[in-house]
C-alpha cells in the first residue's frame, strides 16, 4: 500500500491546508466541554446504581419483621435519596451552563457547534430518564410500605 499523503497534499488548494494546520492546532470540542459530559454522565450512571440500591432494599423492606431493621433501612434509603437529589442537581445545573454556553454560539453551523448540540441533547434527555425512572422507584418504595404497613393493620384487627 503507498502513502498518497504527499499526493493529496499537492492537490489541495493553500487554503485548506491552512485550515487543516488550524484544526489540527486547536483542541477538538474543547477539551474541557468534554470533561464536563464525562462528568455528568457519571453522575447519571452513580443515581442508576443508587436506584438499583433502593429497588433491593425495598425488595428486602417487604421481608423485614422488626421494627428496629426496618428504621434503619428507612434511614439508609433516605440517605441515597438525597445522594440521588444531589447528583441529579449537580447535573441540572450542568445542563443549565451547557444550554447557555450552546445559546453564545460563535459558528452556528459549525461541526463542532452541532456536535456540543447533539451531545447536550443527549445528555438531556438521559436525564430525563433518571428523573422518570428515580420518581418510579420512590413510589415503589412507598407504595411497599403502605401495603406493608396496611397488613400489619390487617394482621392486628382479626
Amino acid at each position: 500500500m503507498q502513502d498518497r499523503l504527499q499526493d493529496l497534499r499537492g492537490r489541495c488548494k493553500r487554503q485548506d491546508l491552512e485550515f487543516v494546520a488550524e484544526v489540527q492546532t486547536r483542541p477538538s470540542l474543547q477539551a474541557g466541554f468534554l470533561q464536563v459530559v464525562s462528568q455528568a454522565q457519571q453522575m447519571l450512571t452513580q443515581v442508576h446504581d443508587i436506584n438499583l440500591q433502593v429497588v433491593k432494599l425495598r425488595e428486602d423492606y417487604v421481608k423485614v419483621a422488626m421494627p428496629e431493621k426496618e428504621k434503619e433501612m428507612n434511614a439508609e434509603t433516605n440517605v441515597l435519596v438525597t445522594r440521588s437529589r444531589t447528583c441529579l442537581n449537580r447535573v441540572k445545573i450542568i445542563l443549565e451552563e451547557m444550554k447557555k454556553e450552546l445559546e453564545i454560539k460563535e459558528s452556528p453551523g459549525a461541526p463542532e457547534s452541532r456536535m456540543k448540540e447533539n451531545l447536550y441533547s443527549t445528555l438531556a434527555k438521559r436525564f430525563e430518564e433518571m428523573l422518570i425512572e428515580c420518581d418510579e422507584v420512590q413510589t415503589g418504595f412507598r407504595q411497599k410500605v403502605k401495603d406493608k404497613v396496611r397488613n400489619q393493620v390487617r394482621m392486628c384487627e382479626c
